[in-house]
């Protein structure tokens, strides 16, 4: 966390803490965060106004609406532009055809919503998630990145978040329904969140019961949030419940994702050996 200190006429002087990174925002601060991101992003304000506003959320400063002189405004305004620098992390920039292109940059997994009404959102991460959840909240986003339907964005909400007692399949349409209403920024967060979940899954080095792993090899021949060796995670479901290793399709539906990525690791790892070796000896 950054501190800012603010020197008082009478009495100590007033210090302020504030975000350096997206991991230390509270619920709060990053459901107006995603706000201000729609906006930015559907052109209803600017770079400017982007960060200013950003800024007075994060640093918890409240303009009061009462008139000003054109001196006053100009400190005002020159103080906010020099606080914003430290937030400089939140978007990100790059050149494309001659053109500055900004976006957001956040690659965190961390669950800024742990509840959403009376649902009970995944631990950081999607460490505590099933794969019959991960099956279904795939789909789900797959299905809205390429229709854009809020239908399906809901029912990835629903497909992340459970009732207390668990996740039940047979529920996913009720619950879709139930949080529909929810805000957009509430629902571009579990977007969002969840495609970090997945990035991070292919992309990251991953410890698993005490190993070191990328899982990245169970990609390679897939598309963003794709499909792992050609098969759908139903497919790859159900050849798992074939080998019994978790017992049917059932039991591999309500096993740990992280576990079961692991047995697919190490199937492929086996896989790349051998044919390692058969090439050595060829």
């Amino acid at each position: 966390m950054h501190t800012l200190e603010i020197p008082r006429k009478r009495g100590k002087n007033k210090i302020i803490e504030f975000p350096e990174r997206w991991e230390e925002m509270t619920e709060k601060q990053f459901l107006k965060i995603m706000e201000l991101v729609l906006a930015f992003e559907n052109q209803e304000i600017d770079y400017t106004d982007f960060m200013t506003q950003a800024t007075l959320v994060l640093v918890g400063i409240v303009l009061v609406d009462a008139p000003r002189s054109r001196r006053d405004e100009e400190t005002i305004n020159g103080n906010i532009a020099i606080l914003s620098e430290y937030f400089d992390w939140l978007l990100k920039s790059k050149r494309k055809d001659g053109r500055k292109l900004i976006s957001l940059n956040f690659k965190s997994v961390k669950n800024f919503l742990p509840k959403i009404k009376s649902f009970i959102g995944p631990e950081d991460g999607i460490a505590n998630l099933s794969w019959d959840q991960h099956s279904k909240a795939s789909v789900a986003y797959k299905e809205y990145v390429k229709t854009q339907n809020e239908v399906y964005l809901n029912r990835l909400v629903a497909s992340l978040y459970t009732e207390p007692k668990g996740f039940d399949a047979d529920k996913l349409d009720a619950i879709s329904d139930k949080i529909a209403d929810i805000s957009k920024a509430h629902k571009q967060a579990v977007f969002l969140f969840y495609r970090n979940c997945l990035s991070f899954i292919q992309n990251e080095t991953i410890r698993i019961n005490g190993e070191n792993i990328k899982l990245g090899i169970l990609f390679e021949d897939s598309k963003e949030g794709g499909k792992p060796d050609g098969l759908g995670l139903v497919g790859l479901q159900m050849s798992i419940a074939e080998s019994g290793v978790f017992g049917n399709m059932e039991q591999v539906g309500k096993q740990n994702v992280y576990d079961v990525y692991a047995y697919l690791y190490k199937n492929k790892h086996e896989y790349l050996e051998f044919k390692r070796k058969m090439k050595q000896n060829d």
